[in-house]
């Protein structure tokens, strides 16, 4: 539930415009996709799409699932992980950079 309200409120204060939506790339050269943030739970790339590959727990490019790089709040990969400093960077449909999806205060 915490992970949930963490992206919740990161989205709803968001100053960015809606007109684009924005994206999750992880990994160490931050190649992997890792799913729409702010897409439509219908959306076969949204992250809030627990039958698509970046919102199910079960996938291997899902921040949900708890047993891979991008799930495991121990895992430097996390945006879960207090102290990484390698968590996913956020893009607009542009490819300009927006920031970092972490809990990394």
């Amino acid at each position: 539930m915490k992970k949930l309200l963490f992206i919740i409120t990161l989205i709803a204060t968001s100053s960015y415009a809606t007109s684009q939506n924005l994206h999750l790339y992880g990994g160490s050269d931050y190649t992997e996709y890792l799913g729409c943030l702010d897409c439509s739970r219908f959306d076969s790339k949204s992250i809030w799409n627990a039958f698509g590959d970046y919102g199910s727990s079960f996938s291997n490019t899902s921040i949900w699932n708890d047993l891979n790089n991008y799930g495991d709040d121990n895992n430097p990969l996390s945006p879960w992980n207090t102290v990484s400093n390698k968590a996913p960077k956020i893009v607009d449909d542009a490819g300009k950079f927006q920031g970092y999806l972490t809990a990394n205060p």
